[in-house]
């Protein structure tokens, strides 16, 4: 459902963006659910790829939940591929393989929530 589109104002851009800002509050709506139910993430990471590739997506997200999301130089079929490797169960040298020779960048929360919080909860 598409509403409230001027398209003499608004352009693909504009709704790109709704689009990319939409799928993040879902994210921020998941992990409500899981807080509420006492799951608590210490860290997120996530591969460079797909929707943590945009800036929007991923400073929304950070932002919102109010945590740091780490983005590394690998993608799911990487990782499978990767994970051939665990046949001793050495998961923290696993781990540390990848989080010293792929991390790329981290997307911190803005201090600023005065533009996302109105928007995710208007959403909601």
């Amino acid at each position: 459902h598409i509403g409230n589109v001027n398209l003499n104002n608004h352009s693909k851009a504009h709704l790109c963006r709704a689009a990319l800002e939409g799928i993040a509050f879902s994210f921020v709506y998941g992990m409500e659910i899981l807080r509420s139910d006492g799951i608590r993430a210490s860290v997120i990471r996530a591969g460079n790829d797909n929707l943590y590739r945009s800036d929007i997506f991923s400073n929304t997200v950070a932002t919102l939940i109010g945590q740091e999301i780490e983005i590394y130089n690998t993608t799911g079929a990487i990782g499978a591929a990767r994970a051939c490797v665990l046949v001793n169960g050495d998961y923290d040298a696993y781990g540390r393989q990848i989080m010293d020779n792929d991390y790329v960048m981290s997307y911190k929360p803005s201090t600023d929530t005065g533009a996302y919080r109105p928007a995710y909860d208007k959403w909601k």
